[in-house]
C-alpha cells in the first residue's frame, strides 16, 4: 500500500492513465514530424505546448515512484488540451471526423473504466457520515 510522506518509495499503479500517456507522447511525435515550418510565429505555440507536454509526461512518470511529485505534474496537465487541438488542426476534414468521435469515446471508455473501480464505489460525500 502507497503511503504518502512516509518516504515509502514503492512503485504505484496507473492502471488507464498509461493509454493517455501514450496517447499524448504519439500527438507530440505527430505534431513534431507534421509541422511545416517551426520558423513561422504560429507555430511556436505549437513548440511551447509539445515542451510542455513532455515535462508532463516525465513529471508524472517520475511521480510513480516518488511520493507526491505526480501532483506537480497537474501544473502542466491542461496543455494536453491544446495538443489535441493542435492534432486536429494538422488532420485532413474526413479524419478529423473520425479522430473527435474515436477520441470522444476513448476517453468516455477510460472515464467509465476508472470511475467503476474500486477506490470510487465506496465515496460519501461530506455531508454524510461513514459508519465504519
Amino acid at each position: 500500500e502507497r503511503m504518502y510522506g512516509r518516504g515509502i518509495w514503492k512503485i504505484s499503479e496507473a492502471n488507464g492513465i498509461w493509454l493517455v500517456w501514450g496517447l499524448v507522447a504519439i500527438s507530440i511525435l505527430f505534431i513534431f514530424f507534421k509541422g511545416d515550418s517551426w520558423n513561422k510565429i504560429e507555430n511556436h505555440k505549437n513548440f511551447e505546448v509539445m515542451i510542455m507536454c513532455i515535462l508532463y509526461l516525465a513529471i508524472q512518470v517520475l511521480g510513480q515512484s516518488f511520493d507526491g511529485l505526480a501532483r506537480m505534474a497537474m501544473y502542466f496537465a491542461p496543455f494536453q488540451m491544446p495538443l489535441f487541438d493542435g492534432i486536429v488542426n494538422k488532420l485532413e476534414c474526413n479524419t478529423k471526423k473520425v479522430f473527435m468521435i474515436l477520441g470522444s469515446c476513448f476517453f468516455a471508455l477510460l472515464f467509465l473504466r476508472s470511475a467503476s473501480s474500486e477506490q470510487y464505489k465506496n465515496y460519501l460525500f461530506f455531508w454524510q457520515y461513514a459508519e465504519y
